[in-house]
């Protein structure tokens, strides 16, 4: 059946199982809670992507938190076009604004100078493809959150190893490559951080303004 009123989740949906009396009271009544998946009340998106590192540097993935509250962790799940992993992170919390970064080997943390609090590892974390794959932010049941089928195409540029896949806006549309670029940091990637480009939308044209440009080596457009 279908339960309304409920919101994302763990929630009591007011059902119990009455059992036959056996002299014992303290077993007769079983109520069970169930978890409520909402993508929609989860506004965690996959932000960047370090599929193809440094020789000898990892690989890894990061989310962000674009919603104004503070998200639960613990019955999420993260997966590529192959493999699904949980993210055990007990009752770790990504606050508004912040973000994390998946990884399989917490040496990340001295390779990109991360903060421990920022990476959670996953230990099978999946081997990324350079050229295509298809990277997602799944609920405990399985529904979608965010995905991201990225090829090569989307960086719009010839890159060097080491360099991330940046969306411009976390509010973009990430299963679309209009929506990615490479990172144009020194270092290559921004994990945990803003990301170096991003979009602002001028009124009243509302067109789509990238600062800074990586398409126009001159800055001229």
């Amino acid at each position: 059946g279908e339960f309304a009123g409920m919101g994302y989740g763990e929630a009591d949906p007011g059902i119990a199982l009455s059992l036959a009396d056996d002299g014992d009271s303290s077993n007769q009544l079983i109520t069970e809670t169930v978890f409520v998946d909402d993508p929609a009340a989860v506004p965690l998106v996959i932000n960047e992507i370090m599929a193809d590192p440094l020789p000898g540097y990892h690989e890894w993935v990061e989310i962000y938190n674009s919603g104004a509250e503070a998200v639960p962790l613990e019955n999420l799940h993260f997966s590529d076009s192959r493999d699904t992993m949980s993210i055990s992170a007990g009752d770790r919390m990504i606050p508004s604004g912040g973000y994390a970064v998946l990884a399989g080997d917490s040496a990340v943390l001295a390779e990109y100078t991360l903060n421990g609090e920022d990476v959670i590892i996953l230990g099978e974390f999946p081997a990324l493809n350079n050229d295509a794959d298809e990277v997602s932010l799944l609920g405990p049941s399985g529904v979608a959150y965010d995905r991201v089928p990225y090829t090569g195409d989307w960086y719009r540029a010839t890159t060097d190893r080491g360099t991330s896949l940046e969306k411009l806006n976390p509010r973009l549309d990430g299963r679309i490559g209009s929506s990615w670029a490479a990172s144009v940091a020194g270092s290559g990637s921004t994990p945990a951080a803003r990301n170096s480009l991003f979009f602002e939308v001028q009124s009243p044209e509302n067109r789509l303004e990238i600062d800074p440009n990586p398409f126009s080596p001159d800055g001229d457009g």
